[in-house]
C-alpha cells in the first residue's frame, strides 16, 4: 500500500509538486538561499509581527542580508575555523546571523541555556579560550 493510495493527491498538491525546487546539487545549507531568492524572490520568507518594528523579509531580502552579514564578518577578519558564540533571541536577526556565519564556513555549536551574568561570563571565557 502506498501513501498515494491512502491519501490521493489533489490537483493543487500535484501542481505544487511540479513547482518544487530541486536542491539535490546543494552541498551546504547556505547555498539554498540564493536558489530560493531566485525562485521565490518576492515571497515572504520571515515574518516577525511581534518585534518592534515588525519585520517582514522576502527570500530576496533575506539572501541579501545573509550575504551582507557574512561580508561584514569577513571584513572584520573572521575566517573559517574561528570560534564564534552567537547569543540572540529567536528572531529574523538570529536567522541572518546564523546563516551568515555558516556562509563563511563556521560550524555552529548551540546551547540552550538560561543565562545569568555569572554563567554568561564563564561561558564567554571558555568560548574564546
Amino acid at each position: 500500500m502506498t501513501l498515494s493510495s491512502v491519501h490521493p493527491r489533489s490537483e493543487q498538491e500535484r501542481q505544487n509538486l511540479q513547482q518544487s525546487v530541486d536542491y539535490s546539487t546543494v552541498s551546504s545549507i547556505p547555498e539554498i538561499w540564493a536558489i530560493a531568492a531566485e525562485r521565490f524572490g518576492s515571497t515572504t520568507a520571515l515574518h516577525d509581527p511581534h518585534s518592534q518594528p515588525p519585520i517582514k523579509l522576502t527570500f530576496a531580502e533575506l539572501n541579501q542580508k545573509i550575504r551582507q552579514f557574512a561580508a561584514g564578518l569577513q571584513a572584520l577578519g573572521l575566517s573559517r575555523g574561528d570560534r564564534v558564540a552567537l547569543f540572540a533571541d529567536n528572531s529574523p536577526r538570529w536567522m541572518v546571523a546564523d546563516q551568515g556565519l555558516m556562509t563563511l564556513g563556521q560550524s555552529m555549536r548551540y546551547a540552550a541555556l538560561r543565562l545569568t551574568l555569572t554563567n554568561c561570563s564563564i561561558f564567554w571565557s571558555t568560548a574564546i579560550a
